[in-house]
């Protein structure tokens, strides 16, 4: 492709790590080798930023080095809040039990919000207990109930349709709810909804 020339001066010739890197995934997503290579390479840096952003990029590709990184950053707590739900995802999809244990932690013993991301993020992995926490929320009439609901849309989850529809048909609801629930059945709803 005629892009790679470019991408390859910008992840060579760039100071800017976020820049690199990201030269770097697109190199790789376009078959060129040398993206893999410099990902690979940051890896054993000096700089803990390349070296966090190369290991987060190779995550889900399963490299052992930048999954070993990823934990061991995680475990001393250097990884801020905002990044961790990620990397512990991506760990989690790779079969790491440990990473899978601090999301059911984080689900369970964290703040709400963060609850509830986290168990969107077991329930996106396919694992019952981010989906069962979710539909407990939904029972429970509150803020976090459309949010569950729109966490667990999905074609194979119909019975969230219904709060979807109750809160399109309330004159009173507003924007935000609007928008959740006309997400939620859309990814959710009959063609009858249509």
């Amino acid at each position: 492709p005629q892009g790679i020339p470019a991408l390859l001066e910008q992840m060579k010739r760039s100071t800017n790590i976020q820049s690199q890197t990201a030269a770097a995934q697109a190199l790789v997503q376009l078959g060129e080798p040398q993206g893999q290579a410099f990902l690979e390479s940051l890896l054993s840096g000096a700089a803990e930023e390349g070296r966090m952003r190369a290991a987060s990029l190779l995550c889900l590709r399963g490299h052992p080095k930048a999954l070993s990184l990823l934990v061991e950053a995680i475990e001393q707590n250097r990884i801020p809040e905002p990044l961790r739900l990620g990397l512990l995802s991506c760990l989690t999809q790779t079969g790491n039990g440990i990473a899978r244990q601090k999301l059911q932690q984080m689900m369970l013993a964290g703040d709400r919000q963060l609850a509830l991301l986290a168990a969107a993020r077991l329930a996106q992995l396919g694992h019952e207990e981010g989906r069962s926490f979710l539909r407990e929320r939904i029972r429970q009439p509150g803020a976090d109930q459309l949010v569950a609901a729109r966490f667990l849309a999905a074609p194979d989850a119909p019975e969230v349709a219904e709060l979807f529809r109750q809160v399109l048909r309330d004159p009173g609801a507003g924007t935000t709810a609007r928008v959740l629930a006309s997400e939620g059945l859309g990814s959710c709803g009959q063609l009858l909804d249509a």
